[in-house]
């Protein structure tokens, strides 16, 4: 009736359609690595393993899954009991940050001290920290992730106090190790998720970050051939190559015996407000620099886990195929 108010010869019969309505297409029908234009080929050794670590970006295999039980188990019992309560979880962090070097261990013992609110247990930090020194380093980071559940159980306030003390200790010694921008980022991003769902996006340009990617691959580079200069060099450039804007700048690689954390985190920190095509990128190059000779050291293998956390992309970890260490 209503239609025949608008057309009145309308008899009451609807045509049929020539010919079926076509389907939606998806929003995202390329894969991580980028779009056409810029993929490359599939090919065999170092490039395939880096393209499977970028699939592994929010999508762990059933390989990872066992790898990272393989991992809680090699962990001491009455650590993880520690690990199942906020206080005793931030003692873990706490601990694990003040390490055995002696220089380091007195300014952060001094920044613990001059804390007006401590979240942790101060009597436990010390002696678990004397303990955690001599834990295998590929066990740290997975100690850091089963206290984390705990950690989240603290209220706004002892959240941002806990920060700032993480923060203190950082920074006690003016230096910055990989464990230490770890931890950072990784307990940044768990207890202030909020912070990136409002984060504006100000970079959308290659060459706004151009120096940020040349940081992160130089560092990458370097930790995986801190020996050799060569091999270095090579694996920056295989990072490199997968960001054409970048390759067409011809950037310079600055080899580092030892391995500024400190640029590096400044870098994260400045490829934050990128936007998401330019941070795949980004990991997809840092995965190539890593897997450049088909190997990856476990400075390497940590680092580039951090890289993608930052940048919202994260990994899983990396499946040994060699037994776990004995935890201390």
């Amino acid at each position: 009736t209503r239609i025949r108010l608008l057309d009145p010869s309308f008899d009451g019969k609807f045509p049929k359609m020539a010919e079926a309505m076509r389907e939606p297409k998806p929003m995202f029908t390329e894969p991580f690595g980028g779009t056409d234009r810029y993929r490359r080929p599939a090919v065999a050794g170092a490039s395939a393993l880096a393209t499977d670590v970028t699939s592994w970006v929010g999508n762990p295999l059933p390989g990872h899954l066992e790898e990272s039980r393989a991992i809680v188990t090699a962990l001491p019992q009455d650590i993880r009991e520690i690990a199942a309560t906020p206080r005793g979880a931030a003692s873990i962090v706490f601990a694990l940050l003040i390490g055995k070097d002696p220089s380091r261990r007195e300014q952060q013992a001094a920044a613990l001290n001059r804390a007006m609110v401590l979240q942790a247990n101060p009597d436990l930090v010390f002696p678990l920290a004397s303990r955690l020194a001599e834990l295998s380093d590929r066990l740290k980071l997975p100690l850091l992730e089963l206290a984390m559940p705990s950690l989240s159980l603290m209220t706004g306030m002892e959240k941002r106090n806990f920060l700032l003390m993480l923060h203190s200790l950082i920074h006690a010694d003016g230096k910055r190790s990989l464990l230490e921008l770890s931890v950072q980022w990784i307990l940044e991003k768990h207890l202030n998720p909020s912070e990136d769902l409002f984060r504006a996006i100000r970079k959308f340009s290659f060459s706004q970050v151009g120096l940020d990617i040349v940081t992160l691959l130089s560092a990458l580079a370097s930790a995986g051939h801190a020996q050799d200069k060569d091999k270095a060099q090579k694996a920056f450039d295989a990072g490199v190559a997968r960001i054409p804007e970048l390759a067409a700048r011809k950037p310079v690689f600055s080899f580092q015996e030892n391995t500024s954390y400190e640029t590096v985190n400044r870098a994260l920190q400045s490829l934050t407000d990128a936007s998401f095509k330019i941070k795949e990128s980004v990991v997809d190059a840092c995965a190539h620099c890593a897997f450049a000779d088909q190997t990856v050291t476990f400075e390497e293998g940590e680092l580039l886990r951090v890289v993608a956390l930052a940048l919202q992309c994260p990994l899983p970890p990396f499946i040994r195929p060699s037994p776990l260490p004995d935890a201390a």
